[in-house]
């Protein structure tokens, strides 16, 4: 399906094949849109890929951006990657008519970021918008349907509605399953960004509708991660990238300058998903988790057999800090 680009890591080819079998297979779900802590994951999972250490199976972006995609596009082609790209088209979700409120919220916060939002600035070379690429939901079907059973890690660092889209969806010519039973079958867990205990988390209220579903349908274990709020990083990124790399253009324009950092929710969420085992990180369960549209609060349901999880970064210091900008730029990861 794509180029599988790797560099040799220290070890040498024999040890990365011995862990090819092993390594996580990520879906990177991103709305690469209105916050530049997208940027920053994708590079560290792109860099993971590279370094052999896991497989980017595909990306799919869920924002009512027709430049998210090709923003995302543009990410991979800097760094030699040929990935498949999936988006949630705008089209399908218009200013009038049922969806209306269900987005009016994000559209009102994309209006207020638009002289920020870098994704059509980056996307611009590449000359395509959402419609280009294949709708979210099929997009889904076909990366679960390819993909060898329990193989999958489900990375959601955005809103929820391409996930949600993919759990709804009905069998068809890609697979005799439907989307819940295809995601039992092929998927490991979702790691999700978003924090359970901040009424209107900004990714889940962004389209509270689909968070609902997804809580309340996804059948396989949820890492909820919520971490990264005061952990800064970018700051470097100025200094230490040459002025037309992607991840430190995108860091400028929303930022509004140079040498500026960015609260770290998304690489974090991304570093877990690829090394959950680091010890970094602890876990504790959460029960099963549950989102109320109407209040935009989450909570957690109590069960003889808990789904969820929640994911906790103890070390909140200038080394997380020095570690995660050393997996984006070195590829060096704990």
């Amino acid at each position: 399906m794509y180029n599988n680009i790797a560099r040799p890591n220290k070890s040498g080819e024999k040890n990365r094949a011995a862990e090819k079998d092993t390594r996580p297979v990520l879906i990177f779900d991103t709305d690469m849109d209105t916050d530049c802590d997208d940027a920053a994951a994708l590079v560290l999972v792109m860099q993971a890929h590279l370094a052999g250490l896991a497989t980017l199976a595909g990306v799919v972006t869920d924002s009512l951006s027709p430049h998210a995609a090709p923003c995302c596009e543009a990410f991979l082609l800097y760094y030699g990657l040929s990935c498949p790209v999936g988006a949630v088209h705008t089209e399908d979700y218009p200013q009038k008519g049922p969806d209306a409120q269900r987005f009016a919220a994000y559209r009102k916060h994309r209006l207020l970021c638009r002289d920020r939002c870098y994704n059509s600035v980056l996307a611009a070379p590449i000359g395509r918008t959402d419609r280009d690429y294949p709708r979210a939901g099929l997009f889904y079907r076909r990366l679960l349907a390819d993909a060898d059973d329990a193989s999958l890690t489900v990375l959601c660092i955005g809103t929820l509605t391409a996930v949600a889209e993919a759990l709804a969806s009905l069998p068809d010519e890609i697979s005799p399953y439907d989307g819940i039973t295809l995601f039992r079958r092929k998927v490991q867990r979702v790691v999700c960004m978003g924090d359970p205990g901040r009424t209107g988390d900004f990714n889940w209220s962004m389209d509270a509708t689909a968070a609902q579903y997804f809580f309340a349908h996804c059948p396989v274990p949820i890492h909820i991660s919520p971490e990264g709020r005061d952990i800064l990083t970018g700051a470097s990124f100025s200094l230490r990238l040459p002025p037309l790399h992607p991840l430190r253009r995108a860091y400028e324009i929303w930022l509004g300058g140079p040498g500026l950092g960015r609260s770290s929710w998304d690489p974090i969420a991304a570093l877990y998903a690829l090394r959950p085992d680091a010890p970094v990180f602890s876990v504790r369960p959460f029960g099963n988790c549950r989102y109320d549209p109407a209040t935009a609060a989450a909570f957690s349901m109590p069960s003889d057999t808990p789904r969820d999880s929640l994911v906790r970064l103890p070390e909140h210091s200038g080394q997380t800090v020095r570690m995660l900008e050393s997996c984006m730029l070195d590829a060096c990861f704990p």
